[in-house]
């Protein structure tokens, strides 16, 4: 079998590296640019119920790939880099507003093939909703729910700022 590259989820920050090189998880995965900046390949976020994961990572110049697995779910999707914008503002957000808030809050890919959707409970829950599309009009979809604790998302917050200034700098 070939090596796999995947996000190694080691609470509470997500590093990505390759399955074979375990020992090397406990670091963060960071590509150095010529004039040493880095670039954070991967963005995840683990379920804290049902350990079900979305994983965001970069795929190409104009692509990520994003992918949810759970408990009889693996999907996959190719994302459009182009207008990444808001991605960090989304997890900002929710780490700014943790004691929680009204109705949902959104975010989408421009060309619609990644949709996060956040709600709050009274308990410091938040339940993360990912959808991932194929196509416009979709030839597929599939949502999974994601529940996540108040104290993640400062993490998440941070990552999601690093990871979207990766793109769209790139």
């Amino acid at each position: 079998m070939g090596e796999e590259s995947r996000c190694l989820a080691d609470q509470p920050f997500f590093f990505c590296g390759s399955a074979t090189l375990r020992q090397r998880a406990l670091r963060p995965q960071l590509k150095r640019e010529p004039l040493g900046s880095a670039m954070i390949e991967c963005f995840a976020v683990q379920s804290s119920d049902d350990g079900a994961r979305f994983e965001l990572r970069r795929h190409n110049q104009g692509h990520l790939v994003a992918e949810l697995h759970g408990r009889g779910l693996d999907a996959s999707v190719l994302v459009s880099a182009y207008m990444f914008d808001g991605f960090a503002d989304f997890f900002g957000g929710l780490a700014t507003d943790w004691k929680g808030w009204k109705g949902a809050r959104e975010w989408r890919a421009l060309e619609g093939e990644l949709n996060l959707e956040a709600k709050s409970d009274r308990t410091g829950h938040i339940y993360l909703s990912v959808e991932l599309r194929d196509g416009a009009p979709p030839r597929w979809q599939v949502n999974a729910a994601l529940v996540l604790e108040a104290g993640q998302l400062d993490g998440l917050a941070a990552r999601g700022r690093e990871f979207e200034q990766s793109i769209t700098s790139a």
